[in-house]
């Protein structure tokens, strides 16, 4: 009986041995996949990071933003609060460069205007957190709009005041379109297109009005 209880426990002591490196191999199996899957999950996460650090001035974009919007949306394998981070970040990082690219091409001359609308029409339609900003978008937007109809719309008129016949204009209607040639920002004041394109159209309008006096003069 005691050979019996000895080989008995003997094999207790063994399956336990083999059942606790079993399981050691199988913990030690699972950290490593864990420890993989983690350094994978870094590296992912920094590779967006990097992709939005990316975002400047020079290179921003609405298409560039939604693209890696998505991106990150569609990496599901990322934590829920590390993809909203990461999206808020991205948010704001497009908001600042997108702002400082308009406030940039608002400068320049001639001004580009569809792409700061454009620009101006996503951000908005993403929402700017920032009241401030907000503001001057609103600004440049309201500025832009003179400048499109004191550059392009204004000079029409001015020519199609100037082709009608002496006869069909009253002495008034020179005041009425001489005001329309006031700058009312003072952004324009000093810009060389702004300042030659007035000249131009109030040359137009003198040489008009100084016809119109010698019709009149002639005609009394």
């Amino acid at each position: 009986m005691q050979v019996k209880n000895y080989i008995l426990i003997g094999l207790i002591i063994i399956g336990g041995i083999v059942l606790f490196t079993f399981f050691s191999s199988q913990d030690t199996t699972l950290s490593e996949a864990d420890v993989a899957s983690h350094a994978n999950y870094e590296e992912k996460k920094e590779e967006l990071l990097t992709k939005i650090k990316e975002i400047t001035q020079e290179n921003v974009t609405p298409e560039q933003y939604k693209e890696l919007r998505i991106k990150i949306s569609s990496y599901s394998t990322l934590d829920k609060s590390i993809r909203e981070s990461l999206l808020e970040e991205l948010k704001e990082r497009y908001t600042n460069e997108s702002f400082d690219k308009i406030i940039i091409l608002f400068s320049k001359e001639p001004i580009a205007e569809s792409e700061i609308y454009r620009t101006i029409d996503h951000l908005e339609t993403i929402g700017v957190e920032d009241k401030e900003k907000m503001l001057k978008l609103v600004d440049i937007r309201k500025k832009i709009q003179w400048y499109s109809h004191y550059t392009q719309k204004l000079p029409k008129e001015i020519d199609i005041f100037c082709n009608k016949e002496n006869s069909e204009i009253e002495e008034e209607e020179f005041g009425r379109i001489k005001s329309k040639l006031s700058i009312s920002y003072k952004e324009f004041e000093n810009r060389k297109a702004i300042k030659e394109l007035k000249s131009k159209m109030q040359d137009k309008i003198s040489k008009k009005e100084k016809e119109w006096e010698n019709y009149y003069d002639e005609l009394y």
